[in-house]
């Protein structure tokens, strides 16, 4: 039997994510902290653009998708500048997507000047208060 020459590849690719900026970066250094934070429940997992969703003109493709200890779903859309013509397209496409998908929690970040985050979360509810405790 053969072995396929790409198997390999694929897989060390998906093991180191490449960002398409500086702000993707940041976020990767830092978000599950700040979703800690702000959502009260340890992050357990991050991916790195795992999945698009099909939205009329297109595709939206977010940035990051969290999963937090208490099983919420969180896609992030992280943003450096507002000037860029791809924020205002990636703003229109996240509400359409969050409207469409309530059960999801979505998360708008924008990288503040002292590097902090400006995040307007959509569909966001505080968690059930029994889960992960003992009856």
């Amino acid at each position: 039997m053969t072995e396929n020459p790409y198997l390999a590849k694929a897989i060390i690719e998906n093991l180191t994510p490449v960002y398409r900026s500086k702000v993707e970066e940041k976020w990767a250094q830092v978000g599950e902290i700040v979703v800690m934070h702000d959502l009260l429940s340890p992050v357990i997992r991050t991916y790195h653009e795992p999945l698009r969703f099909h939205v009329p003109g297109g595709w939206y493709k977010p940035d990051f998708l969290h999963i937090l200890q208490d099983a919420r779903i969180i896609i992030m859309e992280v943003k450096g500048m507002r000037k860029l013509p791809s924020h205002r397209d990636s703003r229109a496409k996240f509400r359409g997507v969050a409207e469409i998908y309530p059960f999801l929690i979505f998360g708008f970040a924008k990288l503040t000047k002292g590097d902090g985050w400006d995040i307007e979360w959509r569909n966001h509810t505080e968690p059930p208060q029994n889960i992960g405790q003992k009856r």
